[in-house]
């Protein structure tokens, strides 16, 4: 299925709205923790994103993003990444 960039934008933002609606706390697994503090090779140092990366990796996803870095850190093997 191919949709375009502001369908899907309009899709991302439409589930973030549900789960915020949800008023939910997100719960951090110890293994994505762990990951999270011990990420192989040269990162991110910010929190959020070692914590976006390190979930990637233990559950098997491929983030979508813009940000440089994360495609960088993709690129070197370390997480399954599409650019936006």
């Amino acid at each position: 299925m191919r949709i375009n960039a502001a369908e899907f934008s309009a899709k991302c933002l439409k589930l973030i709205d549900a789960v915020a609606a949800i008023h939910e706390p997100l719960v951090i697994s110890p293994a994505v923790a762990v990951e999270c503090a011990e990420l192989p090779g040269e990162f991110h140092a910010a929190p959020a994103e070692r914590l976006l990366v390190a979930t990637a990796r233990i559950g098997g996803y491929t983030l979508v993003t813009r940000d440089q870095k994360i495609l960088d850190y993709g690129k070197a093997g370390h997480v399954s990444v599409l650019a936006a």
